[in-house]
């Protein structure tokens, strides 16, 4: 498939070539590799949220990039937003929760 701005972050998986891959924007990135165990899992990036995560929510906004939602815990520090920049998610914005399990991306209408 194709691996433009519009499928970046996303994944998929080769059923032919039994592989697993990510979408840097440009190119799809392997992620399964031949080895043992949970060695074929690289670390990209450590996320440090304001209390335990409960569930990520990743989704892109047309025009805008590609962003995550992670439900935390902790209703006094709340749930975040992560904007992808530069290769990383940096965080974005707070959103009041209260000990939140699940987030969903949606739209209304166009918006």
């Amino acid at each position: 498939p194709p691996c433009g701005h519009s499928e970046e972050g996303q994944l998929w998986f080769n059923t032919l070539k039994r592989g697993l891959f990510l979408c840097d924007g440009i190119m799809w990135l392997t992620m399964l590799q031949v080895k043992e165990k949970l060695d074929y899992v690289e670390d990209h990036q450590d996320l440090f949220t304001n209390s335990e995560t409960f569930d990520i929510e990743v989704f892109h906004i047309p025009s805008i990039g590609l962003f995550m939602a992670t439900a935390n815990r902790d209703s006094d520090l709340g749930s975040g937003i992560y904007k992808w920049t530069d290769g990383r998610f940096e965080r974005y914005q707070n959103i009041s929760t209260y000990d939140a399990q699940a987030l969903q991306y949606f739209t209304v209408g166009k918006k």
